[in-house]
């Protein structure tokens, strides 16, 4: 076991896959282990008690930032120093262990290593920047005191970039360790959840954030392009957040865009009244 270290594993309606993942994650050995159940509405709960993991239940489906915060918040309360946040659709390697003990030791002895991401397997791309893939991510839990946790809004998609945003304006690094996890990519949100909605909406609300209107409106403008088939960036063809965007079509797609923007319009008009009615 790592001293001090904790999975965290947000899950909705994941009761096709959970065993494998929890198994995979107890033969590491690496830490104890905390679910945060969604409020599903399949197998799921029973399917978790039978291993040996705290398990927190949520009463609403608040998505994956909300789900996420409630077992950092535990995590925290129970003095852990690092969280490895995993989606329930990923399969932990061999010698998984070995790797985690390496990205402890990096974050433990350089302090300005904040985050340590993992690559999707079949991908070779390594960032040191936000770009890393949030369904596997390791962090100290002391950032958390100066970053903050993940931004509920986004509900799913684009919440895990936001928050590695924080991380380096606030003058971490963060890096990509090469390793690679299988991913079964979308197995761990429901098929009634409409993520091509979120990904549309979550792409323009990031931008309103974080950055500015100019940069908003540009990502409009990209977003327009690749649902109406006008534009394909460079290496989309591996990017999920593309593929999410550009699936629905182009009546959909371009219905979609409308909705988001009126969506960020809305928030922003409301954040300014200090209405928090307007969701």
């Amino acid at each position: 076991m790592i001293e001090k270290h904790c999975f965290v594993i947000p899950n909705y309606n994941g009761a096709l896959f959970i065993s494998k993942t929890l198994r995979k994650a107890i033969d590491a050995e690496t830490g104890e282990i905390i679910v945060v159940d969604d409020n599903s509405n399949d197998e799921s709960i029973p399917i978790i008690k039978k291993f040996p993991v705290s398990l927190i239940c949520r009463t609403e489906n608040g998505g994956f930032a909300a789900a996420v915060n409630s077992g950092l918040r535990e995590a925290k309360s129970r003095g852990f120093i690092y969280a490895s946040i995993m989606n329930s659709d990923v399969e932990l390697p061999d010698g998984f262990a070995n790797s985690m003990r390496e990205v402890i030791g990096n974050l433990n002895n350089n302090n300005a290593i904040a985050v340590a991401g993992f690559v999707e397997s079949g991908t070779k791309r390594y960032f040191t920047n936000d770009k890393i893939s949030g369904f596997f991510f390791t962090i100290k839990m002391d950032i958390i005191e100066s970053v903050g946790f993940l931004n509920e809004e986004f509900f799913m998609y684009g919440e895990e970039t936001e928050f590695f945003r924080r991380v380096i304006n606030k003058g971490f690094k963060i890096v990509q360790t090469g390793i690679e996890l299988r991913h079964f990519g979308e197995k761990s949100s429901s098929p009634a959840i409409d993520s091509s909605w979120y990904a549309i909406r979550n792409s323009i609300l990031i931008d309103f954030i974080q950055t500015s209107y100019l940069s908003a409106l540009k990502t409009i403008v990209i977003l327009f392009l690749i649902i109406n088939k006008l534009y394909k960036p460079r290496g989309s063809n591996d990017d999920p957040s593309y593929i999410r965007v550009k699936r629905v079509g182009v009546k959909t797609g371009n219905y979609y865009l409308i909705k988001a923007i009126y969506w960020n319009i809305k928030r922003i008009f409301a954040k300014t009244q200090g209405d928090n009615s307007w969701k």
